[in-house]
């Protein structure tokens, strides 16, 4: 009688609350392995709670990776669950109902209202109903919950309304539209920290990098016409001249000077910004290399406008296929792709005791709605057989946009 009496005291003691939330997202978020995982772990932050095993996704995109009983279900839904030291957290997505359900099963206190408000805010949702089943209060039926309208939710209103309503076609508003966009994306950049460009949709992230591409493309034309037109006499009237000079300030302070170095900028485009002041910054020689031929003759129209004709070249090719050996720098811009084809080409044209810096120009966070960044594990692929990292510059500063990692490839072996 007196260990039933402690065994039932200990239950008593023991807490276990359960808080579950569902709601239907909004248009443009896109739940992947990434994005959930990422949740997971912003979720047991704002709750206070500490994972020990790392998000377990399991979905049709990935369900290989797992040993699925029977072995010919076929995996519908999205399942997850992260496990914390004080239970667990699960996400619900599924195929069938535009519902996803989000259970946090806890033995230590839960702030209800900061826990829905980490998930309205991550999620973006203006709408949520949860429940709370708890041991130490009476269970509650499901409540209302309407989060705040903050200055986090109307960005990625306005931005998601831009990329849905945005005809790409219609060259008269590429500019305002990509300048609209540009201003969005830099002023979420410090709220969202990443997490915007995990959760939106990946149609709406192609279209928001494809209209950067374009504005950015007609701010370059608008450029070389105006030079051509004598309404511009300098490059440093360039629009983006400031942003890229403070690039191109940091990659030398990570490589060092430019004093008799041989620079190859690869997807140099119609304004080549970046060959201009590698020259100005002290380049002996800087050779930009672009693949289209209308660019191209763009690019020299202007360098001739600009009086430095004799010190700045433009070739018309793809950098892939072009013999890279002879520079001491090569440039890859971050629109310039296939970035391994490039880097394998240097690989097989350089001397064992010859090896040259290269500066891969990518993106990263927010910054990756407006430029395509490599793919996940992009470096691993080929990291092995031709390129040693060494080094990467993450840090955002007002308007910066790209970043950049710095290797070596490493030399083929001449027998």
């Amino acid at each position: 009688m007196i260990q039933e009496r402690g065994r039932k005291e200990q239950e008593s003691e023991l807490r276990e609350d359960m808080l579950m939330v569902r709601f239907t997202p909004p248009e443009g978020i896109a739940f992947t392995e990434e994005s959930v995982a990422e949740f997971h772990r912003a979720f047991a932050d704002s709750c206070q709670m500490q994972i020990f095993v790392e998000p377990i996704v399991v979905m049709r995109e990935n369900a290989g990776q797992f040993k699925i009983t029977p072995s010919d279900y076929q995996v519908h839904d999205l399942n997850s669950v992260a496990f914390w030291r004080e239970s667990n957290s699960s996400l619900y997505q599924y195929g069938e109902y535009p519902v996803v359900t989000v259970v946090a099963h806890t033995c230590k206190p839960i702030d209800v209202q900061t826990a829905l408000a980490g998930i309205a805010d991550f999620w973006q949702v203006d709408q949520m109903r949860y429940g709370l089943l708890s041991t130490h209060q009476p269970a509650v039926n499901f409540s209302e919950f309407t989060p705040e309208q903050n200055r986090k939710h109307i960005l990625f209103t306005e931005m998601r309304q831009l990329l849905t309503s945005v005809d790409l076609k219609n060259d008269g508003r590429i500019w305002s539209e990509g300048a609209r966009l540009e201003q969005l994306v830099l002023e979420a950049a410090p709220l969202f920290n990443g997490k915007l460009a995990l959760i939106l949709d990946p149609d709406l992230k192609a279209k928001s990098q494809e209209l950067y591409q374009a504005y950015e493309l007609q701010v370059e034309k608008g450029f070389v016409k105006q030079a051509v037109e004598g309404k511009v006499r300098s490059i440093y009237e360039y629009p983006l001249f400031n942003r890229y000079n403070r690039f191109i300030n940091k990659v030398i302070t990570a490589i060092g000077s430019l004093k008799g170095k041989r620079v190859a900028f690869c997807g140099s485009g119609p304004t080549p910004i970046s060959a201009f002041l590698y020259y100005l910054k002290g380049a002996e020689e800087v050779v930009g290399f672009e693949k289209d031929p209308i660019r191209a003759d763009e690019s020299r129209e202007l360098i001739a406008k600009m009086g430095q004709i004799d010190n700045i070249k433009i070739v018309n090719g793809l950098a892939e296929k072009e013999d890279l050996s002879r520079f001491d720098v090569v440039d890859i811009a971050a629109l310039a792709h296939p970035k391994s084809e490039i880097i394998e080409n240097l690989r097989k044209n350089r001397e064992v005791d010859s090896s040259p810096i290269i500066i891969i120009r990518t993106t990263i966070g927010e910054m990756e709605l407006l430029y395509k960044s490599p793919k996940k594990g992009f470096l691993y692929d080929f990291q092995e057989w031709s390129f040693n990292k060494i080094g990467q510059n993450e840090q955002r500063t007002g308007d910066d946009i790209l970043t950049f990692i710095i290797g070596l490839v490493r030399a083929r072996v001449v027998r």
